[in-house]
């Protein structure tokens, strides 16, 4: 994976920024695309940067000739510059997806039938056969050392699947409501939307590892305004500790 080139397409918003730390930090070969080469954050110069409006189609040509993979983090939280959330949140990811399969990265398409169901249509469509690790785009705080001890558990337990759920407390303890609670061994949990499945028996009930997790790279998620601020703040104080 590492020799294979990535596009990231939002770097200087606030999940692209960690994206592309990351990268930089796994030794990634990548480029980011940015609408001002300005706000490129000096920690970040070192990438490659290609500027192009996302809601410009026209811009965005030529951008991900060679990319082995593409990544969004492309959206706004309010309306603003004249540009609404279907301009931002729909359209311009729709360019980038046009462009994509214009640059030959490969797009795999589904019904938009289900969660479920969209993940097993995507996992017969490229026939993997091995795990899959499976993650949900609204948890901020994820990093790669993290993902490598969730691995590390699933390899561990001997079971087809692995699921990380988050106790109803871990929520609490960092100002968070939990959402759509559900009974495990007599305690409330919520799923975190990271969890690995065998591809061989994608359409099967698989038993699975249940891993309970009170870390905030699992607890924090972002679906609105007020979890954006949250995240910010508790990462503010992380620093000042």
């Amino acid at each position: 994976m590492k020799n294979k080139k990535i596009v990231l397409a939002g770097a200087t918003g606030y999940l692209g920024k960690h994206v592309a730390k990351e990268l930089m930090k796994q030794q990634y070969p990548a480029t980011i695309l940015v609408r001002d080469k300005s706000k490129v954050p000096a920690d970040l110069k070192k990438l490659e940067t290609l500027v192009a409006e996302v809601t410009k189609p026209d811009t965005l040509n030529g951008v991900m000739d060679n990319a082995d993979v593409v990544v969004s983090t492309i959206g706004i939280t309010k309306q603003k510059d004249g540009l609404t959330y279907m301009d931002v949140d729909y359209q311009a990811n729709l360019n980038l997806l046009n462009e994509a399969k214009k640059a030959g990265v490969t797009v795999i398409e589904t019904d938009g039938n289900g969660y479920h169901e969209d993940v097993q249509q995507a996992v017969q469509k490229v026939n993997l056969v091995s795990p899959v690790l499976v993650i949900s785009s609204d948890l901020p705080l994820l990093t790669g050392e993290f993902l490598d001890e969730i691995i590390s558990k699933y390899e561990q337990s001997g079971k087809p699947a692995l699921t990380i759920m988050i106790p109803e407390e871990a929520f609490h303890k960092f100002g968070l409501e939990a959402v759509s609670l559900y009974e495990h061994k007599g305690k409330m949990y919520a799923v975190s939307g990271i969890n690995i499945i065998d591809g061989k028996r994608i359409l099967e009930e698989q038993e699975q590892d249940v891993v309970s997790c009170s870390r905030p790279e699992a607890v924090f998620t972002v679906n609105s305004l007020n979890d954006l601020e949250t995240v910010k703040q508790y990462e503010t104080k992380t620093k000042e500790n």
